[in-house]
């Protein structure tokens, strides 16, 4: 056993002899043995050095700027960029409190961390309540990166050069003939899917009264699975099975009714029809209410904003209300048709 160990030593110690021949090394053998703790670079250094390997400036990344956010809304999607139609990567609930990594020029949308999935998405800036200095938070755009100031060079005087006005010669306007009139006209745009639903009375909505839920294309956990739905989300009733387990919602962007179990919604009485398509925002400035019924006397629940598209389930029957779907606002979310323009139904995500 002696022999062995002293065979080991010596082993040991002609290698460090070779190694040591190779390369001096100023030291005692235990600092040659012990590995050197490695700092992680800062991340102005990492974005110099992805200036250097890509030959352009590196996209500013979003810090830790000590502001958070506090959800004040029952339940809050998460989207991957900032707009109502970016699909939604994760959901937060009423009282959590994320920390704000960026916000939007317009200040509607802040970029959140999301500690679940270690990422970052965006939220509706409405439905938080922030903590801490907001001039702390940078600017981002749409995606996430943090927008940096471009310097605008001084404009350099030019000598002014007198330049003759040239004599207009008036153009008569040719007079289309009604043939190139419609050859030049806008065609209507062709029907979306589910359009088809269009006009059918319904008595019923349903609201998802579940985080998510597995819409299906018949009344059977056995059968494939169409689509998705979000706690809040409000779609008209189809029908039921006999037994009432089942119930048929009009899907958006969707030629056939999919089908949920009745045990997670929540079912309102109501009098509308199908309208299956969108409806974008036109009110020429301000923000347009939200309303819990088609009516003015309903409370207001929400608001949305000019520009903003969504997709639309039903109508009143005089057509001066549309119900939207996917505004974030849990429940019924209905808006006066006066100020919105309707289209056709979207094609669902992939």
């Amino acid at each position: 056993m002696r022999g062995r160990y002293i065979s080991v030593v010596g082993v040991l110690v002609f290698i460090m002899a070779m190694f040591g021949a190779c390369y001096p090394f100023q030291g005692t053998p235990l600092q040659l043995l012990t590995p050197v703790p490695t700092t992680p670079l800062p991340p102005e250094k990492v974005q110099q050095a992805i200036q250097t390997i890509l030959g352009q400036p590196a996209p500013a990344m979003a810090q830790e700027t000590g502001v958070t956010a506090v959800v004040t809304v029952p339940s809050l999607r998460v989207r991957k960029e900032a707009s109502p139609q970016a699909p939604v990567i994760a959901g937060l609930r009423e009282g959590q409190e994320v920390a704000v990594m960026g916000r939007t020029a317009d200040g509607a949308w802040y970029m959140v961390q999301i500690p679940e999935i270690e990422t970052t998405g965006f939220v509706a800036s409405e439905f938080v309540a922030l903590s801490g200095d907001l001039e702390q938070v940078p600017v981002v755009d749409v995606t996430g990166q943090v927008a940096v100031a471009q310097a605008t060079p001084a404009p350099t005087e030019a000598p002014v050069v007198a330049t003759p006005t040239a004599t207009q010669v008036p153009t008569p306007e040719a007079t289309p003939t009604p043939e190139a009139a419609m050859a030049g006209a806008t065609p209507a745009p062709e029907p979306g899917p589910g359009a088809r639903f269009n006009g059918t009375p319904v008595d019923r909505l349903a609201v998802v009264a579940v985080r998510s839920l597995r819409v299906r294309v018949a009344p059977s956990t056995e059968r494939r699975v169409l689509a998705g739905a979000q706690e809040g989300e409000t779609y008209p009733v189809a029908e039921q099975t006999d037994d009432g387990n089942w119930t048929a919602l009009y899907l958006p962007g969707f030629d056939q009714v999919g089908w949920v179990r009745s045990e997670y919604l929540r079912l309102q009485e109501t009098e509308a029809v199908v309208h299956l398509g969108t409806a974008t925002v036109n009110t020429g400035g301000p923000r347009l209410r939200v309303r819990s019924a088609p009516s003015l006397d309903a409370p207001i629940v929400g608001y949305v904003y000019p520009g903003e598209r969504y997709a639309t389930v039903a109508m009143s029957p005089d057509s001066r209300w549309v119900l939207l779907l996917g505004t974030d606002i849990p429940g019924p979310t209905w808006v006066s048709t006066e100020y919105v323009i309707l289209g056709p139904p979207a094609q669902p995500d992939p």
